[in-house]
């Protein structure tokens, strides 16, 4: 076959009408310029609102567009910000505009790549011509005039000395420049395999150029083209009955949510099995959002129970959709009955849609458990008591427990205690004996009235938790979140007269330390403690500095009486000691701190005060040199002689007879 007649086949091919609207929006925003700009955005516009063409088609061509045609990146700009201002709900626009780098940036970070993109070859002399410019830098720019199909700039490099790289062949069809092209074929480099660059760029006058000299028509794929957006080879494909049964091509119209596209594939290409696609379909239609899609795909037998990968382990459609808030495709998933869990009844609380809620539940999501909270647990963690009412009628426990935590275990750590009422009244286990107990959450979480409450319904306020391998008391673990309100809750009558009892103060005149416990019974936790004092917990409690004087006075007069507790109090007394320490060290540097600043205030006035002292020394010598060489130059002075009355004048005087400027005066006579 001739070249003008595969060329005639390309260029010429009747477009199929399904594909007609989407031909006539790529070649508009690929060959948009400065001059026909404002036909283009109206055209797009006109396709847009009348449904012809899909937003998201429009996004995937504009940003594909700004890849490969970088000199229009100030149009393709101009028509984005257009479109975002029309379409302002159409988030990706936004996006879009926000990350987007204008020519002018490259321009100021990079001149001479500015100059190879618009072939702007004298100014780019400029810049190399005179210096002593690398192999490897002229390399890299020929790669780049290959890249963007600047000619001017490639001829120039490759007659002064430029070498050409494996890729610049790639890189040429990519540039989309035949000229370049030619010159490298001349230059001895094999320019076979590279039609595949030259299809993603969109340049199907170097795709025609190459099939006159290559056959390759039979490695298209056509799916592959189709994701590229460049809709003018893929008619040529359709039309040519090349790869026309590729199941991939249902992905392309879920991506750009066309129903029309993908009624043409389904109905008149017949491609109604996609389970061997590469991508599917489905997952496409979902994160589109589109109901009619999905409605479509389920009335031609596309399987809607089926699982797909998703972090590691694989989930149902249904919860796909809810973990990516689609919620217009889970409605539709619902609809059409599909298997549901507690899973997929969790998500769809987590996203407050409690008509798609009740659907689900309708599908028996109740009664299929799975690895999760129960959904009795997904209503207590919203505070919905009216679901959580619905939950429990159809069976929830209320005990039951999903990595240590219960329903009560949530419900302690919420404002609502109408939520811990319900679940109690209905049996809930208040003392549950797992690291998520309710009375230690609610203790972390800082609730003082819950922890009141569940006190007040049974909790038991001398329980052991075991949290990160340690025993706390619920006292213990509230000193250690230093939720001291709700630690004096604790503090039980028994324990504040054990406490009197072993520091009540017998005798201030003869103080005595407080006695060893036996080393039996005490000496593990006493251990314990001097471990602790370079890195203990208990130095960071926030006890006030009035009962850590009171505790100190009576720490220092205790008696020998020891009650049962002793090993627990010795470690509260050690606990403000040890609060005090730290005080007093904090107070100790902040001492030596106001002193060091005061002893550099001092040395520095000082200094200041011996500066000022030398220079009035120094202008006063400077003022007698002066007055003495102003007399002496006279040698002779012819004076009357006013006896002076102020001492200055007397010292000024003395000062000039023993210099011997006045001579015949006594005296003795003057200062009498």
């Amino acid at each position: 076959m001739s070249s003008k007649a595969k060329q005639e086949i390309l260029a010429e091919t009747k477009i199929i009408p399904e594909l007609s609207k989407f031909c006539i929006a790529e070649n508009a925003i690929w060959n948009i310029n400065s001059e026909n700009m404002e036909e283009t955005i109206s055209k797009i516009k006109e396709l847009i609102s009348s449904k012809d063409v899909t937003l998201k088609f429009v996004e995937l061509l504009i940003e594909k567009t700004k890849k490969f045609r970088i000199r229009q990146n100030s149009v393709l700009l101009h028509l984005i910000t257009v479109l975002h201002n029309i379409y302002p709900e159409y988030s990706q626009f936004e996006s879009m505009i926000k990350m987007w780098v204008p020519l002018s940036d490259i321009e100021q970070s990079s001149p001479l790549e500015y100059h190879i993109i618009m072939d702007n070859v004298e100014e780019f002399k400029k810049f190399i011509e005179g210096k002593a410019t690398k192999q490897t830098k002229k390399k890299n720019y020929l790669e780049q005039a290959c890249k963007y199909g600047s000619v001017d700039c490639f001829k120039y490099l490759v007659s002064n000395g430029a070498v050409l790289s494996d890729d610049a062949p790639k890189l040429a069809a990519t540039g989309g420049n035949i000229t370049i092209l030619q010159l490298i074929e001349g230059l001895g480099r094999n320019i076979v395999g590279i039609h595949q660059q030259a299809i993603k760029a969109h340049h199907n006058d170097v795709v025609e150029w190459l099939m006159d000299k290559y056959d390759f028509i039979k490695e298209l794929n056509s799916a592959e083209i189709l994701q590229t957006t460049n809709v003018t080879l893929f008619n040529y494909c359709m039309a040519n009955n090349i790869d026309v049964n590729n199941t991939d091509l249902l992905f392309f119209p879920c991506q750009i949510g066309s129903l029309p596209l993908l009624k043409y594939f389904v109905e008149k290409l017949n491609i109604t099995d996609s389970s061997g696609a590469k991508q599917s379909p489905l997952i496409a239609a979902i994160l589109n959002d589109s109901a009619e899609l999905i409605e479509y795909l389920a009335s031609h037998a596309f399987e809607l129970n089926q699982t797909v990968q998703f972090e590691n382990h694989k989930i149902s459609l249904l919860s796909f959709a809810l973990k990516h808030q689609k919620i217009e495709a889970a409605n539709a998933l619902a609809d059409h009955g599909v298997q549901t869990s507690w899973d997929e009844l969790n998500k769809s609380l987590e996203s407050n849609q409690l008509s798609l809620t009740a659907k689900i539940m309708s599908n028996g999501a109740l009664n299929n458990p799975c690895e999760c909270e129960s959904p009795l647990m997904g209503a207590t963690e919203k505070g919905n008591l009216d679901v959580m009412k619905i939950f429990y009628g159809q069976g929830q426990d209320v005990n039951y427990v999903f990595k240590g935590k219960s329903a009560l275990s949530i419900a302690a750590t919420k404002d609502d205690q109408k939520l811990m009422a319900f679940l109690i009244e209905k049996g809930a286990n208040v003392n549950l004996q797992t690291d998520q107990n309710p009375l230690f959450l609610a203790i972390e979480s800082g609730k003082e009235d819950n922890v009141k409450f569940l006190l007040d319904h049974g909790a038991d306020p001398n329980m052991h938790c075991i949290i990160n391998k340690k025993d706390y008391s619920p006292y213990e673990y509230a000193m250690i979140k230093r939720k001291l309100e709700i630690a004096q809750l604790f503090e039980t009558p028994k324990e504040h007269e054990a406490i009197d009892q072993i520091l009540e103060i017998q005798n201030p005149d003869e103080p005595q330390q407080v006695p060893p416990p036996p080393a039996e019974v005490d000496e593990p936790k006493l251990q314990l403690v001097k471990k602790s004092k370079k890195k203990s917990r208990i130095a960071k409690f926030n006890i006030p500095q009035n009962e850590l004087e009171e505790v100190k006075a009576k720490i220092q007069h205790t008696s020998d009486q020891r009650p049962s507790n002793w090993s627990e109090l010795l470690q509260k007394i050690r606990m403000v000691q040890q609060q005090e320490q730290v005080q007093q060290q904090q107070q100790k540097m902040q001492q030596e701190y106001q002193k060091r600043i005061q002893r550099q205030k001092a040395a520095i006035q000082a200094e200041e005060a011996a500066k000022r002292e030398q220079q009035a020394q120094n202008e006063k010598a400077q003022q007698e040199n002066q007055n003495e060489n102003k007399f002496v130059a006279g040698k002779t002075l012819d004076c009357q002689l006013v006896c002076p009355n102020e001492i200055v004048d007397r010292h000024y005087v003395e000062y000039l007879v023993k210099k011997g400027i006045l001579k015949g005066v006594d005296m003795e006579i003057l200062t009498m």
